[in-house]
């Protein structure tokens, strides 16, 4: 049967001294569980802006891309039951 002391029947502290060894690579562990915890959080960030990004430039943008959308004409009827009007693109300014 093999003897072996304990850390009580030596004297020494076992706990303690295991604790504070494994205490390094624990801070490591943890300061590269907070890294990870950053770069999830600044992930999720930018990929918020780049949806906001793409929404705007596909709704907004994109409406401007055309020309017809600089082309438009206004038209005002003091009477609406005497005459409509449509207006284009190609309608010619005036004042009738």
């Amino acid at each position: 049967m093999p003897n072996r002391i304990t850390g009580l029947q030596s004297g020494l502290d076992t706990e303690s001294l295991i604790t504070s060894m494994v205490s390094r690579y624990q801070q490591k562990v943890d300061k590269l569980t907070e890294m990870q915890k950053k770069h999830t959080w600044k992930q999720n960030v930018w990929k918020e802006i780049n949806k906001q990004v793409l929404s705007f430039y596909n709704d907004t943008l994109g409406k401007m891309k055309y020309t017809g959308a600089y082309r438009i004409k206004k038209t005002f009827v003091s009477n609406a039951n005497a005459a409509s009007v449509v207006t284009g693109e190609n309608a010619m300014n005036g004042v009738h």
